[in-house]
């Protein structure tokens, strides 16, 4: 069943956010996913605050998922966003 990984956050350091991006993008290398949405300019409708950027990512499984979020490759890139983003949130989802 596919699963969704929904990030949303502000970015607060562009330069730091770049190199994120490098290295967030080599950790995909081999792995099947889809990009269903990268939004700069995300619009809040519920809630008391929110990012402006969200990513949502869609794996095949939960498995798939693990499988990257915790390669060596992503957990080296994941502290670069933490480090350059701001208001962060990480979630996911299971399909139906």
């Amino acid at each position: 069943m596919a699963v969704y990984a929904i990030f949303n956050y502000d970015v607060a350091d562009a330069d730091g956010y770049k190199r994120y991006q490098q290295l967030a993008g080599a950790s995909f290398a081999g792995r099947t996913f889809k990009v269903l949405a990268l939004d700069p300019a995300t619009t809040l409708i519920e809630g008391a605050q929110s990012g402006r950027q969200t990513v949502i990512l869609e794996f095949d499984t939960k498995d798939a998922f693990d499988d990257w979020y915790r390669s060596p490759d992503y957990q080296s890139a994941v502290g670069v966003r933490w480090d350059a983003t701001t208001n962060g949130v990480g979630l996911l989802v299971v399909g139906r």
